[in-house]
């Protein structure tokens, strides 16, 4: 994202990505079961997977929609979701989260 707002402003940059592959970040909503939920709960993961509030994001936001009948942007900066070369999960190391924050720090 932050590239393409550089880009976007006119500054010479580029994106690419690493032909080694590289980690898709994948937002993720989702209702928990038995967590006594909100009565709307479910309205608003309909809403925010809707069709027209996919289609903004990607207008707005230059995100990748999680629906199949949203087209991502028309931008050339931007590759095709299919062309990104991704690590495949069994070659990512398989540790717990405070683990892995440890290790960074």
């Amino acid at each position: 994202q932050d590239a393409r707002t550089w880009k976007n402003k006119g500054y010479p940059v580029s994106i690419v990505y690493p032909i080694e592959g590289t980690m898709l970040n994948v937002d993720g909503i989702a209702l928990v079961e038995n967590a006594h939920p909100h009565p709307k709960s479910k309205k608003l993961v309909h809403y925010l997977t809707s069709r027209s509030v996919q289609q903004r994001l990607v207008a707005e936001f230059d995100a990748k929609s999680i629906r199949k009948d949203v087209s991502e942007q028309s931008d050339q900066s931007i590759e095709n979701l299919k062309n990104i070369p991704l690590i495949p999960k069994s070659k990512l190391p398989d540790i717990p989260h405070h683990k892995f924050l440890y290790m960074i720090q």
